[in-house]
């Protein structure tokens, strides 16, 4: 019974100068523990990335793949963790 976000890429365009953002977080939410307890952080991921595909396997979570954002252009990356 918990979800996770990992990772995430953000783009702006509408305030100079542009800002693109990676980001290498990791949050699980348990929507079962009292309020104010839900969210935890957990450790970061290796790369800062967004667009990637995370999956539980046992107790582990992986991170695999993903884009990274520079100057507004994606690049694959080949990162699993």
């Amino acid at each position: 019974n918990t979800a996770y976000v990992v990772g995430g890429t953000s783009f702006s365009t509408s305030i100079p100068p542009c800002t693109d953002d990676n980001s290498d977080q990791v949050w699980s939410f348990h929507p079962k523990a009292a309020d104010g307890a839900k969210w935890t952080q957990e450790p970061s991921i290796s790369v800062a990335r967004g667009y990637l595909a995370p999956t539980v396997i046992g107790k582990k979570l992986y991170a695999i793949g993903g884009d990274v954002n520079t100057a507004g252009t994606l690049t694959a990356s080949q990162k699993v963790r």
